[in-house]
C-alpha cells in the first residue's frame, strides 16, 4: 500500500477525496474556497495514512485552510474578490 492523503468532513463524518499527493488534496481545498468561501472548507481535515495503515490527522479547519491557502482566513463566508485591472 502507499502513503494516501484523504480529506474528512467532520460534521458529516464522509470522505470528500483520496489523493495520491498532498498537493492534490490541497488544490481541491483551494478550489472549493475559491468556489465556496470559508463555510465548505470549515470542517475539513487532512488525513496521511502509509503504507502500514497508520492514520495521521496532518492539518484540520483553520490549520488547513492556512496550509492550502498560505494565509489565514478565520470567520470569512466568502472569498476575497479582487477587482479585476487592479
Amino acid at each position: 500500500m502507499m502513503t494516501l492523503y484523504e480529506l474528512l468532513d467532520f460534521t458529516s463524518g464522509n470522505l470528500v477525496g483520496s489523493y495520491d499527493t498532498r498537493e492534490e488534496a490541497l488544490a481541491d481545498v483551494r478550489a472549493a474556497y475559491d468556489t465556496h468561501g470559508w463555510t465548505a472548507i470549515q470542517d475539513l481535515g487532512l488525513m496521511v495514512i502509509d503504507r502500514e495503515g497508520s492514520q495521521t490527522l496532518t492539518a484540520a479547519n483553520a490549520d488547513l485552510a492556512r496550509l492550502a491557502l498560505g494565509r489565514a482566513i478565520t470567520g470569512q463566508t466568502k472569498p476575497a474578490v479582487v477587482p479585476s485591472g487592479t
